[in-house]
């Protein structure tokens, strides 16, 4: 059970988790579902100032491996 100390953020993840986890175990009903879809896009909107600069740096080295000429 999460402590109210946790952030916001925190407590989604927690959240997110548990339902993952009964998803999984036990299946959940359309509701549950709902909110699962729900919590991902608060983390993702949460968590984008984060993964910004790893997927510009990857979508730059994708860019750069493509643009190599293969050694067929």
């Amino acid at each position: 059970r999460p402590r109210s100390s946790l952030s916001f953020v925190e407590q989604l993840r927690y959240r997110h988790g548990r339902l993952v986890d009964k998803k999984f175990t036990e299946g959940v009903s359309s509701v549950v579902a709902q909110e699962l879809k729900h919590i991902k896009r608060l983390l993702d909107a949460a968590e984008a100032s984060y993964y910004a600069p790893i997927l510009e740096a990857l979508a730059v080295a994708h860019a750069t491996i493509s643009a190599v000429p293969s050694a067929e």
